[in-house]
C-alpha cells in the first residue's frame, strides 16, 4: 500500500479517506459525513497519519462497493468501508445491541482511533482533534510512554484514548544507541507495536542501550578515542607508551564531563571508588586524604564474556557514583556512572578510560578495543554505528 491520508471536504465536514494502491491502480475510499459519493475533486489532504498500522496491512475488496481493511494481519477486520457503514477501530459491544464489524451488530459511529490532545513521553497524538464531538459520558483512558534513558530515543502513541480503540506506540533510537525493548504495563520485544482495544490507562517505558551485539558492547553512544599531547590517537589505544616509560593499560574514550556511561556487559562489582574529587586545576582540594590513584574514581565489574571470566574497569568517572557498591549487580547497558576528570585525567581533555584483565590477575591487562562495539579510524572516530 502506498499509505493512509486523513481527508476533509472543501466544506470543512468530517471525511476519512483510505488511499492505497493494488498493482498499479491507486483506490481512495471516501467515509464520513462528507463523502457525497461523487467524485472526489473538492476533496484536500488536510494531514497525514498512520491509521492502526504496524508492518503490514491486507486489504480485501468483498465487492458490493465494501472493503475489509486488516492492519495487524490478524485476519479479522479492524476498518469496513460500505456504502452505508463505516467502522474504524475494533470496540466491544455496546449495551444498544451493537457489535464488532463482521458480527452482524450495528456498527460504532465513524471515529477514528485515536483520541485528541494528549501526549506521553514527549509525543503527539497523529490526530489533533477527533471529527466528531465526543461525548461526555464517553469513557477515556491515557497512554503515556517514555524512554530510557531519556536521550536514548523519541517515542510515539502516548495521550488520551476512546474506550475500546486501538493505538499505536513507537520508539526510535537515536544516533548511538539501540532499543532493547518495551517495559512497563506489558513487555514487548518490537520498537513499534499496535494496542487493539484500551480499556484501562497503561504505561510504557522504551528501554535504550549504547550500540552492542554478542560479546560486543559500547560504553557510551558516542565512541572516539582520546589522544595524547605529542601522540594524538595512538596515545589513547592499549599499549601506548606513556611518560616514565609506563605502557598504557587500557583505552581512553574521549567524552565530556557528564557523559553517562554504561556496562559493557552484566555482572557484579568487585570494587568502587567514588570519593574522589573532580581536579580542575589537576590538584586534590586542600585537606583532602582520601584515595589518589591515578584511575580517579572507578568501578570493576566482574563479567563472563565470550566463555570467559574478566573484569572491567571504568576510570575517571565523576564524584559520587550512582548508588552501587560492592556486590552489586549489574545489567549490561545499565548505567555505572558518569565521565569526570578524577585522578589524572585532565579537565582540557577528559575521558573514560576502559581497562580489562582475567578475573583474579588485575596486573594482566589485555586490549579491550575487540570488546567494543565500535570500529575506529585512523582519526579515532567510530565508523561504525549500530542504527
Amino acid at each position: 500500500f502506498s499509505g493512509v491520508a486523513v481527508y476533509s471536504s472543501a466544506e470543512g465536514e468530517p471525511l476519512w479517506g483510505v488511499r492505497f494502491t493494488e498493482g498499479e491502480a491507486t483506490h481512495d475510499l471516501f467515509f464520513g459525513d462528507g463523502y457525497d459519493g461523487e467524485e472526489s475533486e473538492d476533496v484536500s489532504i488536510r494531514m497525514g497519519v498512520n491509521v492502526c498500522l504496524q508492518t503490514r496491512m491486507t486489504i480485501t475488496d468483498m465487492g458490493g462497493g465494501m472493503w475489509y481493511i486488516d492492519t495487524n494481519d490478524d485476519g479479522y477486520p479492524d476498518l469496513v468501508v460500505a456504502p452505508d457503514v463505516v467502522v474504524v477501530g475494533r470496540r466491544k459491544p455496546s449495551s444498544s445491541g451493537g457489535g464488532d464489524a463482521g458480527t452482524g451488530g450495528s456498527p460504532n459511529p465513524p471515529i477514528p482511533p485515536f483520541g485528541g490532545g494528549g501526549t506521553g513521553g514527549g509525543s503527539t497524538n497523529p490526530i489533533e482533534t477527533n471529527p466528531d464531538p465526543m461525548d461526555e459520558s464517553e469513557e477515556t483512558f491515557i497512554i503515556t510512554v517514555s524512554a530510557n534513558p531519556p536521550m536514548g530515543g523519541s517515542v510515539g502513541g502516548g495521550g488520551t484514548y476512546r474506550e475500546g480503540f486501538g493505538a499505536q506506540i513507537s520508539a526510535t533510537a537515536k544516533s548511538g544507541y539501540k532499543f532493547v525493548s518495551w517495559s512497563g504495563s506489558e513487555s514487548r520485544p518490537s520498537p513499534t507495536f499496535y494496542i487493539e482495544a484500551i480499556y484501562e490507562d497503561m504505561s510504557f517505558v522504551a528501554n535504550f542501550r549504547p550500540c552492542y551485539a554478542e560479546g560486543k558492547a559500547n560504553p557510551m553512544a558516542v565512541m572516539k578515542i582520546g589522544g595524547t599531547p605529542g601522540q594524538g590517537v595512538a596515545g589513547g589505544r592499549f599499549g601506548a607508551n606513556r611518560i616514565g616509560g609506563r605502557t598504557h593499560k587500557g583505552m581512553d574514550l574521549a567524552a565530556p564531563i557528564g557523559t553517562p556511561v554504561y556496562a559493557m556487559s552484566p555482572g557484579q562489582v568487585t570494587r568502587i571508588v567514588t570519593e574522589q574529587p573532580n581536579r580542575m586545576d589537576n590538584k586534590y582540594p586542600a585537606g583532602y586524604s582520601g584515595d589518589k590513584d591515578d584511575g580517579g574514581n572507578r568501578i570493576r565489574i566482574k563479567s563472563r564474556v565470550n566463555g570467559k571470566d574478566i573484569e572491567v574497569s571504568y576510570m575517571h568517572l565523576q564524584q559520587g557514583g550512582v548508588g552501587l557498591s560492592v556486590g552489586s549487580h549489574i545489567l549490561q547497558g545499565q548505567l555505572i556512572g558518569y565521565v569526570g576528570v578524577s585522578g589524572n585525567s585532565y579537565p582540557d581533555n577528559p575521558v573514560l578510560h576502559v581497562q580489562m584483565n582475567n578475573y583474579g590477575n588485575y596486573n594482566g591487562s589485555f586490549n579491550p578495543e575487540p570488546y567494543f562495539y565500535a570500529t575506529f579510524n585512523s582519526s579515532g572516530t567510530n565508523t561504525n554505528p549500530c542504527n
